[in-house]
């Protein structure tokens, strides 16, 4: 699979500090298989650059010990790691902001013809192709929770005044539960992960029509994001990194059938209980006092494989 990666990130118009945090490293694993992983990781509260830029460095050094193990590859060891990564960053972020201070986050992952994807917060992750516009990750907003209990519409809870009000984010929030999508990349097709302060400004409708696969290449692709960001008209910063796949599908991938954990934004949970649990409470000082071995992620690492690698 040929992939062109592109990411742009921009402060605020009035010069204030960028609080978001972007990542992105190419890496062969010990197979040989090219791998590719993507963070933005967007900051809230005053030490909101420092919560970002921990929680991205968190996932980037995963990703080396990732390529550098010989650990199969699964869905359910890459969900793991990233829960305790998840899990470890709240827990120290709190530590050390009160609460006060921390992050939100889209993490997503290629390795060869297979796509990871997890979040936490309002960072976005969308799939376009020629077909549409699919988003990939799921919104732990207040409009997004009333939409799912089915409280509002969709056309109503966007307006409402506590709309983007955010209910899970790394280190502010009790019991933190991320949202998580795989499946097989499309041929010809755009992987975007951006930061709120991008999708804010730029519907389906526009996303599609500036960032569809058949319109992007590698001469033009910095440019486009680069006017896209510009246009914004609100006062935050924006992120956004760009994945363009450009192969085949191999007949292998094209005889098999899909997976997709979560193939739309509010399909992760099947009861009222599941959707409150998503949009759970904020820490208390109580909550942080969790034990934790330091060595959680190593054991990740070490342990025996169940599943075989690469099927879901």
């Amino acid at each position: 699979m040929s992939c062109l990666v592109t990411a742009i990130t921009d402060p605020p118009h009035n010069h204030g500090q960028n609080q978001d945090s972007v990542v992105v490293q190419k890496k062969k694993t010990t197979t040989g298989k090219e791998a590719i992983l993507a963070i933005v990781s967007d900051g809230m509260g005053e030490q909101g650059q420092s919560a970002s830029a921990s929680v991205a460095k968190a996932f980037s050094e995963w990703f080396l010990d990732f390529c550098n193990s010989d650990k199969e590859i699964s869905s359910e060891f890459i969900q793991k790691s990233w829960d305790t990564i998840i899990k470890k960053a709240t827990k120290r972020l709190y530590q050390k902001f009160g609460g006060d201070s921390g992050a939100t986050m889209a993490v997503f992952l290629v390795v060869d013809q297979d796509w990871y994807m997890s979040n936490v917060g309002d960072v976005r992750v969308y799939e376009i192709t020629e077909a549409g516009v699919k988003q990939l990750s799921t919104d732990h907003t207040y409009a997004a929770r009333e939409v799912a209990l089915g409280h509002m519409e969709p056309s109503e809870a966007v307006n409402d005044p506590k709309a983007f009000y955010v209910f899970q984010s790394i280190g502010k929030t009790k019991d933190i539960i991320s949202s998580t999508a795989y499946g097989q990349v499309e041929p010809f097709a755009s992987y975007i992960i951006c930061s709120s302060g991008f999708h804010h400004q730029h519907k389906m409708s526009a996303l599609y029509r500036e960032l569809s696969p058949k319109h992007l290449d590698e001469s033009n692709a910095e440019s486009v994001l680069t006017s896209m960001i510009a246009e914004r008209i609100t006062n935050e910063d924006a992120s956004i990194v760009l994945l363009l796949s450009s192969s085949e599908k191999s007949e292998e991938q094209a005889s098999a059938e899909e997976v997709v954990v979560a193939d739309e934004p509010k399909n992760i949970v099947s009861s009222e209980d599941e959707i409150e649990d998503l949009f759970s409470h904020e820490l208390t000082e109580e909550d942080s006092e969790m034990e934790e071995s330091d060595t959680e992620l190593e054991q990740l690492f070490n342990k025996p494989q169940t599943e075989k690698g690469g099927q879901k």
